[in-house]
């Protein structure tokens, strides 16, 4: 019988009397899934994955913990003639974290009675004597989970991690293990803060949990008991000692306007690519987590405070999923990203993460924070008339009994940051030294085009009536002669090209220069990175302004001409982010998408490893990342931006630095660099 058949049959046999999950602590090691992904799913020509036992054991017992997890001992494909396994380079990377590594050998499948193989990270096949203790190399026949296709989280592939009094089952994909609908935090009384939650017992994590209560969504989908976190990892540890070779956190806060979206991302791909874990939350939206009253005890701000209640359970267990509590990257786009910029001047949430990156923050529409008065005026009324609240003895009890449906579907709702004197104790944060902001490393930045989705289509061939309309002083805008009407056939489209310019540098771009500056000139952030993307891929569930989003296709490009003119809009860049193009069902349009992908995934996860977007050289050769490789050599550097050279990455295939954009502009809006400055620079 041929090797291979004996593999394929020896795990078929395997898949049916694996019936129990697999638990790190029974296996008697720690784990890893290793495999090249290079992004293009199953269609990848580069697919090998294996699952390595990180604790040395005899061949016998490597044999016992592979078929605990319902495998058996890798047998790669080898050519007889020089005994040398083919397609091995993925491992390569266990030679870069362990230099020793690359003399070790690995348990794999086969040899005699008292002669075992094993394999050398150079592809060399040898026999040894079985009874040595050895790190080996298990099959990894998980399959590839898919956004848009059923996922197997049967027994088979679930693996048990024990955390605090909890015994937590998740399930393995091909490249990652996954643990979805974690609870954080009971749910809370209405209007209350949430509370850390340390359970007991068996929990199954297998799918996600219901997103928090928000505009046309129902139970089960959505539900006012919604505080529950996601986890990726590549890596599962026995134990955790200083030995420990901790991943790397990053800690994802999702957009939707303080009033909708989940944490219902894929992380799979980032932390597979990336070596780092990710992990998601849900938190309170709209009313029920931004309300504040003028009562004394309602003070707002629920959501935020769930934000950093659900860092603080990281911070507690994340070790145990492979995790590094002290290497936590914060990361969030949009109202993510407002949240990001809300925890760097939070006294509840500075010194509980390392590092922080920016997607698209709305400038001063939530980084000028409501007092709780402002707030009750602005919305908090209307709430309470609507409800009939507005007269009762106890406002805050009657809102408590309005039913969830009509609370968060009525047209007033609650969506804003304030100063509440606990979580955030600033109308703003203070880049002026007025108060005191996190020091870390930051990324920050938006899309050349962002504020494009947001607003509306001009509706006038008049410039300054469209501003107008937007609540902008046109004339004076206009007049300032920086604004020029393009000349093209379409006059609506020329006078939006106008309004969408003057929105993206005045909710996006200008107030992300002016914060770096701020921070640079008043010595608060040690570096901070910014970009711009000049490339996107509209996600299909948002897709404003009919199609302006995306390329207009060609005979040559069906799905879009990204080499042609068209808006990069918000969010425009999630997909690249995540690495999700392929596995969320969209085509690439180019031969440059998922490439961009793989640069984009890695300057992400370089930053949360190294606080540098650029990754290190032996990192991508030991990865085998080839087109980041070559893309970063034609590029150069994505450099910082300091007091001497204010420049950001314009990220393209190819990337490139520039100087900080349309200053001129900035100041015309007022926001130039100067906007968050405050007093004396320091000399």
């Amino acid at each position: 019988m041929s090797s291979t058949l004996k593999s394929v049959l020896c795990t078929a046999f395997l898949s049916v009397l694996s019936v129990n999950a697999a638990s790190v602590k029974h296996i008697g090691s720690d784990i890893t899934i290793l495999t090249h992904n290079d992004l293009y799913g199953n269609s990848s020509t580069r697919g090998d994955a294996a699952i390595v036992l990180n604790t040395p054991k005899t061949h016998s017992q490597a044999q016992k913990a592979c078929e605990e997890l319902g495998e058996t001992l890798w047998t790669p494909k080898s050519s007889r003639k020089n005994s040398k396994a083919e397609n091995v380079e993925f491992l390569q990377y266990l030679g870069y974290e362990d230099r020793d590594a690359r003399r070790n050998l690995y348990w794999i499948g086969g040899g005699s009675r008292d002669r075992c193989q094993a394999l050398k990270l150079d592809g060399s096949i040898v026999e040894t004597r079985c009874n040595e203790k050895r790190e080996a190399l298990c099959t990894q026949s998980a399959p590839l989970a898919y956004d848009f296709k059923p996922r197997d989280t049967s027994k088979r592939w679930q693996t048990t991690v024990d955390t605090g009094r909890q015994s937590i089952t998740g399930f393995r994909d091909k490249h990652t293990f996954v643990f979805e609908g974690i609870r954080y935090a009971e749910q809370p009384k209405r209007f209350t803060y949430s509370k850390l939650y340390n359970g007991r017992g068996n929990v199954d994590a297998l799918a996600y949990g219901p997103g928090c209560s928000q505009a046309l969504c129902d139970s089960p989908d959505c539900s006012e008991d919604c505080l529950f976190l996601n986890v990726w990892t590549p890596y599962l540890p026995k134990k955790v000692d200083r030995k420990t070779k901790l991943r790397p956190v990053m800690f994802f806060i999702h957009g939707g306007a303080f009033t909708g979206g989940t944490g219902a991302e894929n992380g799979g791909d980032m932390v597979s690519r990336g070596d780092v874990v990710v992990v998601s939350i849900n938190y309170r939206l709209g009313t029920v987590g931004f309300l504040a009253l003028d009562d004394g005890k309602t003070n707002g701000n629920f959501g935020i405070a769930d934000q950093i209640v659900a860092l603080d359970w990281v911070r507690e267990h994340i070790k145990d999923f492979g995790g590094d509590p002290d290497r936590i990257t914060i990361f969030g786009q949009s109202a993510g990203a407002a949240s990001v910029r809300a925890f760097l001047g939070s006294p509840q949430a500075i010194g509980k993460y390392s590092a922080a990156i920016s997607q698209s923050n709305l400038g001063d529409v939530w980084s000028n924070y409501f007092t709780i008065e402002e707030e009750v005026e602005v919305v908090g009324n209307a709430i309470l008339e609507a409800t009939g609240c507005a007269s009762a003895r106890s406002k805050v009890d009657c809102l408590r009994k309005v039913d969830l449906s009509e609370l968060v579907n009525m047209p007033a709702v609650a969506s804003f940051i304030v100063v509440d004197g606990k979580y955030v104790v600033k109308d703003k944060l203070p880049l002026d030294g007025s108060g005191k902001v996190a020091r870390v490393p930051m990324m920050m930045g938006s899309l050349r085009d962002d504020a494009v989705a947001p607003i509306p289509m001009a509706t006038t061939t008049d410039p300054v009536q469209a501003l107008n309309d937007l609540g902008l002083p046109g004339p004076a805008i206009i007049g300032s002669g920086l604004f020029p009407t393009p000349e093209g056939p379409d006059e609506i489209l020329n006078v939006f090209n106008v309004t969408a310019r003057v929105a993206t540098n005045g909710v996006f771009r200008c107030i992300d220069q002016a914060t770096a500056y701020a921070a640079i000139e008043n010595r608060l952030l040690p570096k901070v990175y910014l970009f711009e993307f000049m490339r996107s891929y509209q996600p299909v569930d948002w897709a404003p302004h009919d199609g302006l989003c995306s390329p207009p296709p060609t005979e040559t490009h069906p799905y879009g001409d990204p080499s042609q003119e068209y808006y990069k809009c918000h969010a425009g860049e999630l997909y690249y982010v995540w690495g999700l193009l392929i596995r969320a069902g969209h085509p690439p349009r180019d031969d440059y998408d998922v490439p961009f992908s793989q640069y984009i995934v890695d300057a992400w996860t370089s930053f949360a490893r190294t606080h540098d977007p650029n990754p290190r050289p032996d990192f991508l050769a030991a990865r085998g990342f080839s087109n980041t490789t070559a893309h970063l050599e034609r590029s150069g550097l994505w450099t910082p931006a300091t007091s001497n050279s204010l420049n950001l990455r314009e990220l393209d295939w190819p990337s490139r630095q520039v100087d900080f954009k349309e200053q001129e502009q900035c100041e015309a809006l007022g926001v130039g660099l100067d906007h968050l400055l405050g007093g004396d620079c320091p000399s």
